[in-house]
Formats: structure tokens, C-alpha cells, sequence
């Protein structure tokens, strides 16, 4: 059973319910939506096992049932189809929602374990909490969500049951996102202006650069089929 989480004064449009790794339903949703997403559909059979032995905490994000997140949502139903992230195609969509009565928008995590075992990143001990995994739905994007999303984990990782001193990130570095010429030659994709840099967007909610040009996220080339790495940027905040 999902488990509201409780963040009281933040949720008339969105809040955030707790993924369950035992549920045949929650699983099926992780993966579409991670197809849709682009990255890393593969590890979903490990996020499960990180989330039963409590080290990734994944939330989906859902719309709140208010008076105000009803109005504010009555002229953007959720598409049946969604639009796939990171293809050349315009016109590729994304597999049916796995059921019509959970309808998660995004979903996003806090874990206490990083995937390279950074402990810059993620460490119980040092208080170190990272946020990762965090994707919204394409028709869900250019709402204004993610800063609620944001506000509402931030929130989380500060309450008892978490204890972080300090919340980290990692995202593709800015220098690179900026860059058309390097879409093309490294992911032969097109640049798409219209894309939030997200590491300029992370600094404008205060958190700081720790390191640049980290090589950490293995791609595909959408053309060859070459693997890339792809370089992060580590960020931090404080709680």
C-alpha cells in the first residue's frame, strides 16, 4: 500500500506518494516511465532492491485533488500517449499508462547510497543525502512542478525520518547542455533550445557547484550505437 508522504502547506497542486517496491503496479509504472524518460529503464529491478533495504527513497508525484490543483489542472488532462524524451523522432510515444486509476505525473528519489559510492554524494554518516532519479512526464513539463517538487523533497530530506545535513545532486554538466555542436556530435541528437539547463536551474535554488566535469553516465549514441560517457556536474545544498 503507498503511503502518503506528509508535507503539509505544500501540496495543492502536487504531492508525493511513496513507491512500493513489492507492487506488481508501481514496478510496471517505474519502467514506463523511465522509457519515457530515456535513461535508465535497466536498473528498476535495482532501485527495488535499494528501496527494500531503505536506501532509495522513491516518491511518485502525483496531482493533488484540491480545489486549487483541480482548477489549476481542468485544461491539461493527461494525454493517454505521452512524448518520448531524448529521439530524433517527433513522432514517437510513449506505452499505455499501466492502469487508468494511477496516474503518477513523475517520480523522483532521495537515496542514501550513490551509484559509484561517492560519499560526497550520499553518506548516512556524513549527512549527506542525493537527489536523484527525478523525471517528470513531458506534457507535465513547463507547469511550474518541479520547483514544487523540489521544495516538497527538500522538505522531506529535513524531517526526522531522514536527518540529511546536506541534499546533493548531479546533473550533465551546463557547459555541455549549452552546447549545441556537442548534442550532435556525442548523443546524435538535435539541440533543443527549448530545454532547461538544469544545472543553471539547480543554482538558482542555491545549490553549489562541488565538482565539473565528472565523467559518470554511460549513453548510447542514437546513430551508431557507440557508448559515451557523459560528464555531470556534483552539486550541493545545504538543509
Amino acid at each position: 500500500m503507498a503511503v502518503t508522504v506528509n508535507t503539509p502547506e505544500k501540496d495543492e497542486l502536487v504531492h508525493l506518494v511513496k513507491f512500493d517496491p513489492e507492487s506488481e503496479l508501481h514496478v510496471a509504472e517505474l519502467k514506463r516511465q523511465r522509457i519515457i524518460c530515456g535513461w535508465n529503464e535497466d536498473l528498476v529491478e535495482g532501485w527495488c532492491n535499494k528501496a527494500r533495504r531503505g536506501l532509495k527513497g522513491l516518491v511518485w508525484v502525483m496531482r493533488s485533488s484540491t480545489p486549487a490543483a483541480q482548477a489549476y489542472f481542468a485544461a491539461k488532462p493527461l494525454p493517454e500517449l505521452e512524448k518520448l524524451n531524448l529521439t530524433n523522432d517527433p513522432e514517437a510515444r510513449s506505452p499505455r499508462p499501466i492502469s487508468e486509476n494511477f496516474r503518477p505525473i513523475g517520480h523522483a528519489s532521495l537515496d542514501w547510497e550513490d551509484m559509484l559510492n561517492d560519499e560526497t554524494l550520499a553518506s548516512k554518516k556524513l549527512g549527506n543525502i542525493t537527489f536523484t532519479s527525478f523525471f517528470l512526464l513531458l506534457s507535465q513539463q513547463g507547469l511550474g512542478l518541479g520547483s514544487l517538487v523540489m521544495d516538497l523533497l527538500e522538505a522531506m530530506a529535513k524531517t526526522p525520518e531522514y536527518g540529511a545535513k546536506y541534499i546533493t545532486l548531479t546533473t550533465l554538466d551546463g557547459d555541455l547542455a549549452r552546447d549545441p555542436a556537442w548534442w550532435e556530435r556525442t548523443l546524435g541528437l538535435a539541440f533543443d533550445p527549448s530545454k532547461r539547463i538544469n544545472e543553471e536551474w539547480y543554482a538558482r535554488r542555491g545549490y553549489e557547484v562541488l565538482r565539473k566535469n565528472v565523467p559518470r553516465y554511460p549513453e548510447l549514441h542514437k546513430k551508431t550505437g557507440e557508448q559515451v560517457i557523459l560528464n555531470a556536474v556534483y552539486m550541493r545544498k545545504n538543509l
